[in-house]
């Protein structure tokens, strides 16, 4: 009796699922834009959507440490107030152009190239400069510096305001998509 050849061990490692992140401002003060929106999502059964409520930085990566055991995140949405090159969520400003200040750092490392970041707040990605030209804001340019800081994630953001009408149960709206600008 031949003896058994050992048993193949199985090398490819089971993916994990895809999922979406939908980061919606928790400022102090109830929003009612926010508010609406949130009583507009629906998460479905497979939760390969998720709606998360943050007042900052610390909230959003909180966020994306609890899914990363679980999930690969395909695509996170951010929902604050916004201006042009600027983003507010919660009561902290996640970028501001004109400060050059950037909140975000520490997103970075848990993303991929292949995850895409939508900051949805309104005009970000929308032309701006002060009246006496001393400061300017080249959205594509800045998008791509956004990228570049996220590890090369594809960002998009508005390049005119967004409103209740934009977001449905899955958050932002097909229809909708043709406002946002990409990083690539």
């Amino acid at each position: 009796m031949r003896p058994r050849p050992p048993r193949r061990q199985q090398t490819t490692a089971r993916r994990k699922p895809l999922r979406a992140l939908f980061v919606i401002s928790y400022p102090p003060t109830p929003d009612p834009l926010f508010e609406a929106v949130v009583r507009r999502f629906v998460t479905p059964a497979d939760h390969s959507r998720v709606l998360v409520r943050a007042a900052g930085a610390t909230d959003l990566i909180d966020a994306v440490d609890s899914d990363a055991p679980y999930y690969e995140l395909s695509r996170i949405d951010v929902l604050g107030h916004a201006s042009p090159g600027f983003l507010r969520l919660g009561t902290q400003t996640l970028f501001d152009a004109r400060a050059g200040s950037f909140a975000l750092d520490a997103l970075a490392p848990r993303l991929t190239a292949s995850t895409e970041v939508r900051f949805l707040g309104c005009a970000i990605a929308a032309d701006a400069s002060t009246a006496d030209g001393s400061w300017a804001y080249r959205p594509a340019s800045a998008l791509r510096w956004l990228s570049r800081q996220l590890s090369g994630a594809r960002v998009l953001a508005p390049t005119r305001d967004v409103f209740l009408s934009d977001f449905g149960p899955d958050g932002l709206l097909a229809t909708s998509e043709h406002k946002l600008l990409a990083s690539r």
